[in-house]
């Protein structure tokens, strides 16, 4: 945990469609704090706009979505959190309380626990693999001399282990109950033999797997009891690193691979035929730290209100976090994206699911949408950003 304890936090339980949470504020001496959100409900014919437009992409989504869930806090427009369509086909409605994974999106989670020990001095970020874990870098000595930097960053040069065609799609289509183990899954990775300089940008899960075996190394606990120590600092009670294999909570959507993400998944070897597949049952050992982290909409949008984390961070190191996303050519930084017009975000994307959060780091505007697709997120992030246009 961070060097600076908290203040109580207070969160409620989803409430009905639309309801306007009321979040307590994590202002802590010296922490880095984003703007207020608003508490006003959204004006009726906004909220109309943003319905009809989440309605009609569902119905026109190129991968077939069942489901969304959406959460708008703007300071302009007001509050409107919703769920749209369905949970589980082929009768099952979507409802705002619903646990989503939220793949990728774990990332800034694992890179807020890396930071929080960098501000406990337990480890900094230019120590290597080779400094904290010997075993591992003996093991893998292709990555002994990585940074935490460079890791945090994507700046490692190392392939991504789910996006090669040698990779762990195949794998996990051909058994989907297969458990994978953090270090086969950089095994995984290394075996594709494309490793750049250390140094080299591109995005890789990867990268997130090892700081995983690192902060277990650090502190002598799981990536996962550690995660979920943020997630209970950030008053996010429906979010958590499950344990490898298991389910989300009820209630629960159920994830489905499309017509769409089964033509991407044939590219990466998986077999043809998977379009119309429910994998609430498939495992997913295979995000762990990078990307195995469930949530709800309203706490995904809590999480999008701390800065992704941020703002349970040192004032210093927060601003550091986002000045380097803002200078890096691929705008990535220490577990977030930068987008122009001050925005903070990042993706996810999972076998089953997709989901999105961004925040507005001068108005504090926060954008939340979750899909039970593989690859039907852009359809209703499209809607979304075009209903709440100006």
């Amino acid at each position: 945990m961070a060097a600076v304890v908290v203040a109580a936090l207070s969160f409620p339980l989803a409430g009905p469609a639309g309801a306007v949470p009321q979040w307590a504020s994590v202002a802590a001496a010296g922490r880095w704090t984003p703007p207020a959100l608003p508490d006003t409900p959204m004006a009726p014919a906004a909220a109309r706009r943003l319905d009809a437009a989440v309605t009609q992409a569902l119905k026109g989504s190129a991968d077939e979505t069942p489901g969304a869930w959406v959460g708008v806090w703007s300071p302009t427009l007001g509050v409107r959190v919703k769920a749209y369509g369905k949970a589980a086909l082929p009768r099952t409605p979507a409802r705002v309380d619903d646990h989503n994974f939220m793949g990728s999106i774990t990332k800034t989670v694992t890179a807020t626990a890396v930071l929080q020990q960098v501000a406990k001095g337990t480890m900094k970020v230019t120590d290597t693999v080779r400094d904290l874990d010997p075993s591992l870098a003996t093991q893998f000595p292709e990555i002994a001399g990585l940074t935490i930097d460079q890791l945090l960053g994507m700046r490692s040069g190392l392939p991504d282990y789910a996006n090669e065609p040698a990779g762990v799609l195949r794998l996990i289509a051909a058994d989907p109950k297969r458990q994978f183990t953090p270090r086969q899954l950089i095994e995984i990775a290394l075996a594709a033999n494309e490793i750049q300089p250390a140094g080299t940008p591109g995005y890789s899960t990867t990268n997130y797997i090892i700081l995983g075996e690192l902060l277990a190394k650090v502190t002598g606990r799981t990536p996962a009891q550690l995660l979920n120590d943020v997630f209970a600092e950030a008053g996010m009670p429906q979010s958590a690193l499950p344990a490898p294999g298991t389910r989300a909570p009820r209630p629960r959507s159920h994830g489905y691979i499309g017509p769409s993400s089964a033509d991407e998944l044939a590219a990466f070897g998986a077999p043809a035929g998977l379009a119309g597949t429910d994998v609430v049952g498939w495992n997913l050992s295979w995000g762990r730290a990078g990307g195995g982290a469930y949530t709800t909409v309203e706490d995904l949008g809590r999480w999008g209100a701390l800065g992704l984390g941020t703002a349970l961070l040192p004032k210093k190191l927060g601003d550091r976090r986002i000045a380097l996303a803002s200078q890096n050519p691929q705008g990535y930084g220490w577990g977030l994206f930068v987008e122009p017009g001050d925005w903070i975000t990042h993706t996810g994307q999972v076998i089953g699911w997709e989901a999105s959060v961004r925040q507005n780091t001068r108005t504090g505007e926060v954008v939340v949408v979750m899909v039970n697709s593989t690859s039907g997120l852009s359809t209703i992030t499209s809607a979304v950003d075009q209903a709440l246009a100006p």
